[in-house]
């Protein structure tokens, strides 16, 4: 496989895995608010807090649809927004309420702001091309 086809793979690869993360986000948002109605975070330390997770349903799904259409730039800005500002969100909550039930969920938010991090420079190159997928 010539070395453009393996980058072009590559970027699919690692778009595909980030448009999935921000999908399973938002439907973990999204399912918060079946089971516990309009005001699913009632329980955050900071009326802040419980909008901004609430807004998660569709920011998380604004990055999935940025990065699907071929928006790869714009999908990596703002999915890195959103995990700089979720992490930073969730160590605060964590920390005002001492809530352990954060841990297992902020590695894995961790994790996905260290691979956007490290991903960013080899992808911004794939938002030149005009589909993320295609």
């Amino acid at each position: 496989m010539p070395p453009r086809d393996s980058f072009r793979g590559a970027a699919r690869i690692a778009i595909f895995l980030q448009a999935a993360c921000f999908s399973i986000g938002a439907l973990n948002h999204a399912r918060d608010f079946v089971i516990g109605g309009w005001r699913p975070y009632r329980w955050a330390p900071l009326p802040a807090f419980e909008l901004y997770w609430s807004a998660l349903i569709l920011l998380d799904l604004s990055v999935v649809v940025l990065l699907t259409i071929g928006r790869i730039r714009a999908g990596l800005l703002v999915g890195l927004a959103i995990m700089v500002s979720d992490v930073a969100i969730n160590v605060v909550a964590t920390r005002m309420m001492g809530f352990a039930d954060f841990g297992w969920p902020l590695l894995f938010q961790v994790a996905l702001l260290g691979s956007i991090l490290g991903s960013i420079g080899f992808l911004w190159t794939a938002g030149k091309r005009p589909a993320g997928f295609g």
